[in-house]
């Protein structure tokens, strides 16, 4: 088991930008290292079933997550998954994989009932898809508020302390480059 100190920085935060995790890994740093923890076990038997209901319908491609389960508080209020899913991947879904997205993961009430978070459904796209500069801005926003600090005083003189990390995870097997991380 790593430490805390391998973890998080002094603020008990991830250090700024994308970390590569799998499940497993997910698991060991932010929830075994926590081991007097109720609540985090509970949020990522959440991920788990919201990574089975998924990938049960089909639906690859890759998570952020994060929220205070990716910081150092032992007992954290929630766990936020920005979930990528391919755009034309879901467009040629099953119409009950496409019912169960709008049905449980884009009411807020009913993912965080079900699942103990707050899933954002972003559809990715390449490139050269009609769509891409739309899931630029999206993913684009999904970062930044991702990476913002919100509890802590601004501090001028130590701006990096107000940018945090988030752990990417693939969601079924999924090749990274398809889509822009």
């Amino acid at each position: 088991m790593r430490e805390m100190a391998d973890i998080f920085n002094e603020y008990g935060l991830l250090s700024a930008g994308p970390h590569p995790y799998t499940m497993a890994a997910l698991e060991e740093d932010f929830v075994r290292a926590f081991p007097y923890s109720v609540r985090r076990p509970q949020l990522f038997a959440g991920l788990v079933r919201l990574r089975g209901d998924l990938l049960s319908r089909g639906l690859v491609g890759y998570w952020y997550v994060n929220g205070s389960f990716t910081t150092g508080k032992p007992e954290p209020d929630d766990v936020d998954v920005a979930v990528f899913i391919e755009h034309d991947l879901f467009n040629t879904s099953s119409s009950e994989a496409q019912a169960f997205v709008r049905n449980e993961l884009e009411q807020v009430d009913t993912a965080k009932a079900r699942y103990m978070a707050h899933p954002f459904l972003i559809l990715c796209c390449p490139m050269t898809h009609v769509n891409y500069d739309a899931f630029i801005s999206l993913k684009d926003y999904i970062v930044n508020e991702f990476v913002r600090v919100k509890e802590m005083p601004y501090d001028e003189g130590n701006p990096a302390r107000h940018r945090k990390g988030y752990a990417v995870v693939l969601l079924g097997e999924y090749e990274l480059g398809r889509c822009s991380v």
